[in-house]
């Protein structure tokens, strides 16, 4: 999952609650007692009563840059919209009573309604609605966590469920009894949102100033309130998710479609596009967006725009920057005025082993009816206006998580939702809480953890089994290698996604996206009761200039017991010279090579030259359609010898 997510959702979070119970004035030990000291601070029950809805203006900064803000919240209903523009950085998210959306750089909008993003506008509504006390709002599960002692400052510290929405820490400093923090996980993991210079606002105190942080604090976002008003009667216009497609496209010919051929290596989609003149090799990731390398971006004289932070399938995070692109041209299409996000990716194209200038994904996709022929390698894109499906897919419903596509579907019967990543060489990444809640380790019984991919923040570590079925819709795929992400950090880590969908299982289909229509088509190809074979080395590569290195070495593995080690510089296999270019096809090799296969290895560790043999063996249970292979091919031989 090469996605770069950045790591600014806006919340807005008012600081003011109240408890539906009394409590004793010395009891800072309940939720209630808090709760009761918390509303008398700000204001008391019959001024926070009065209050109908919010408009709020101000400055926001993120990544070195300055911007504006805007809000506007019915506390009447929790519904909300947010806007802001910092420099080529502009978006918004707003939740409308039914559903939630968010608006990305370019100005279009999508309905947001997978699981885990829905249930975080369900938690704000929840915050903004006040409905943890307002007696007219359905109450949560709220409970007294503990209280923390920080330098000079003490917290009492609430946790909170509401209902359909995500777990929330509420931290209320001791001595003005106000809320000083919220606390939230998403798919990325834990945001902290700090709340301060609290002033009266018609009778009720309301926080200025909200500095939010994912973790490291240089890429803090600081909002700081200009002007606050309260608002008698607000439009339902002001909730509704603004805008649709974009139409800054066009097409060469008048036929409204364009193919393009493509490359497929280790599962990974390489095409040629245009930026503003300049051919260029990208990736097609669903799981990504518009993204250009740092040496892309330089080549092409593209200054980048202040610094957020990014974060992917890896654990770790990176600096993102923006550049204005006046010409994106994929095939005959070109489009006009795009954003690009600008990343350092030098590491992840020396580990896919096939180097590249970007990527494009969601906002093609957007834009697009998109249909991925794996077969005969070739991408068409269609006007979503005329375009018309005539295949033999059954729909799969999409839905989102911000730019990510979500499609429900079952692994051995058990259901969840999963995201569809045409950037992931792997065929079924299931996420550490998914795994964990079914018991999937027992189950599937993995092997050691070993490298199964390089995403956006680093390498992806997991253990590796195999499932006996994966359905989607109509759709089924069955052997697929299935590893079990481990981490607690990184979009693997999703409390609310089942697991990711990559290129290992979509390349046994012909795959038509159409987001405009909320679908997705999979035809099954002549690839798709191919088996399902993972490697049986042990070894993640990466191409290290003219050679191969090797980056980790999975336990107990082949590789271990030949003495590799992580940092060994690999010069020759089997007497062949290797290099930056040879990496897809060793690792091919290594895949497709038969169990007991010996190789020799000539490698360089420390300045001095060592030679071992590498015997390949089976890490995971083999797909049982290997036998029948092996069958046909010796029938095949004993039949050449008669």
């Amino acid at each position: 999952m090469n996605k770069v997510e950045p790591q600014w959702v806006l919340w807005l979070l008012l600081a003011s609650v109240s408890p539906t119970l009394a409590a004793p004035a010395d009891d800072r030990t309940s939720a209630a007692a808090v709760l009761a000291r918390a509303l008398d601070a700000s204001g008391g029950r019959a001024a926070w009563q009065a209050q109908a809805a919010l408009e709020e203006q101000g400055r926001i900064e993120a990544g070195g840059q300055e911007g504006r803000y805007q809000a506007v919240t019915d506390i009447g209903t929790g519904r909300y919209a947010i806007s802001y523009q910092i420099g080529l950085l502009e978006g918004g998210q707003g939740y409308d009573g039914r559903e939630a959306w968010a608006r990305r750089p370019g100005g279009d909008a999508t309905v947001v309604d997978a699981a885990g993003a829905r249930a975080g506008s369900l938690a704000q509504a929840w915050l903004v609605a006040r409905s943890y006390w307002l007696g007219d709002r359905k109450a949560a599960d709220l409970a007294y966590l503990e209280a923390v002692q920080e330098s000079d400052q003490r917290y009492q510290v609430l946790t909170a469920k509401p209902p359909g929405g995500s777990e929330l820490e509420l931290w209320f400093d001791d001595a003005t009894a106000l809320l000083a923090r919220i606390v939230t996980t998403d798919a990325l993991g834990p945001q902290t949102e700090f709340l301060s210079d609290y002033r009266e606002v018609a009778g009720v105190l309301l926080p200025f100033r909200r500095v939010q942080r994912r973790g490291d604090a240089r890429y803090d976002v600081e909002i700081e309130i200009e002007h606050i008003a309260p608002a008698r009667h607000v439009d339902d216009a002001a909730f509704a998710m603004p805008g649709g497609t974009p139409h800054d496209f066009r097409f060469a010919t008048a036929a409204r479609s364009t193919t393009v051929p493509f490359e497929l290596i280790a599962n990974h989609i390489y095409l040629t596009v245009r930026i503003n003149g300049e051919p260029l090799r990208f990736m097609f990731d669903s799981g990504g967006v518009n993204l250009l390398t740092r040496t892309a971006a330089d080549a092409l004289g593209l200054e980048p725009e202040g610094e957020i932070e990014g974060q992917g399938a890896g654990e770790n995070s990176m600096p993102i920057s923006l550049v204005s692109v006046a010409a994106l041209e994929l095939g005959g299409v070109a489009l006009a005025n795009q954003t690009f996000f600008v990343a350092p990716l030098a590491d992840l194209g020396a580990a896919h082993g096939a180097a590249f200038d970007g990527l494009v994904g969601y906002e093609v996709l957007r834009r697009f009816v998109v249909d991925i022929d794996y077969g005969n390698r070739r991408l068409t894109l269609s006007d979503p206006d005329t375009y018309l499906y005539t295949g033999t897919g059954e729909p799969i419903e999409l839905r989102f998580a911000d730019r990510t596509p979500i499609v429900e579907g079952a692994i051995d019967g058990i259901a969840g939702e999963f995201s569809i990543d045409t950037g992931a060489r792997s065929s079924l990444t299931l996420t550490s809480p998914f795994a964990a809640r079914h018991a999937l380790l027992e189950r599937y019984a993995p092997g050691a953890e070993r490298v199964v991919g390089w995403g956006i923040g680093g390498p992806v570590m997991a253990r590796v089994g195999r499932a006996r079925t994966l359905e989607l819709g109509g759709a089924r795929v069955d052997w697929p290698v299935t590893a079990l992400y481990a981490g607690a950090h990184g979009a693997f880590a999703d409390e609310a996604l089942a697991g990711n969908i990559g290129g290992g299982v979509l390349h046994r289909f012909r795959a038509t996206f159409d987001y405009s229509r909320r679908r997705m088509y999979l035809e099954p190809n002549a690839a798709h009761d191919d088996p399902d074979r993972f490697d049986r080395s042990g070894l993640a590569l990466k191409a290290d200039g003219e050679a191969i290195i090797i980056a980790h070495v999975a336990l107990d593995s082949p590789a271990s017991r030949a003495g590799l080690k992580a940092g060994d510089r690999v010069r020759q296999l089997d007497g062949r010279v290797v290099g930056h270019a040879a990496l897809g096809n060793i690792r091919n090799d290594f895949v497709e090579s038969p169990s007991g296969t010996q190789v020799r290895v000539d490698y360089e560790r420390d300045g001095t030259l060592h030679t071992t043999m590498l015997r390949l063996a089976d890490l995971i249970a083999p797909d049982p359609r290997e036998a029948g292979i092996r069958q046909q091919a010796a029938v095949a031989r004993a039949a050449d010898r008669r």
